[in-house]
């Protein structure tokens, strides 16, 4: 996600990651961050799919789209989420509540000492990996699209009797 200060953003992220002495992969990408001069412990890339990525890492930290969390928890891995608006507050307190990973940091509020304290909460923290695997293990005996369209059809089905019934009430009180 594009936020208003991609520098400030980056700076942020290179010193939480520093702080930790964990390892760092920074996606540039859509979010415009602007990684140069790295330490040898970050590595910066434009992008990446979600799926081929997060399988290769310890944990995630990410703005919290729907599609991305899926992503996450498909991988099995703690996750961090830093909201910018719309779903993504909801997507990261789910995934605090859950067990998931730590409380979500708004953007707004994300500093370099709360998002290095959650990224060693997140790395350190077993009972995280645990819940993810956990996850990971259920969403991989869903077929999702055979659910969807299952339940588009009930709806369809619905919606048919539905239209029935009200054409036989209009039929009725002419």
């Amino acid at each position: 996600m594009t936020g208003k200060d991609p520098k400030q953003t980056t700076q942020i992220v290179i010193d939480a990651v520093n702080k930790t002495k964990v390892r760092a992969i920074i996606a540039t990408g859509w979010g415009g961050l602007e990684a140069t001069d790295l330490p040898d412990h970050i590595l910066a890339i434009e992008g990446a799919p979600h799926d081929w990525l997060f399988a290769r890492v310890a944990a995630v930290v990410h703005h919290g789209g729907a599609g991305t969390t899926a992503a996450g928890l498909k991988a099995g891995k703690p996750t961090l989420i830093c909201p910018f608006f719309g779903d993504q507050p909801f997507w990261g307190a789910l995934i605090a509540k859950r067990g998931l990973g730590p409380v979500p940091i708004k953007q707004k509020q994300l500093n370099s000492e709360n998002l290095s304290s959650a990224l060693l909460e997140l790395v350190s923290n077993e009972q995280y990996l645990a819940q993810a695997q956990k996850v990971a293990s259920q969403l991989a005996l869903e077929d999702g699209p055979e659910r969807a369209i299952k339940w588009l059809e009930h709806r369809a089905d619905k919606a048919d009797e539905l239209r029935v019934y009200q054409n036989a009430v209009r039929l009725i009180s002419i």
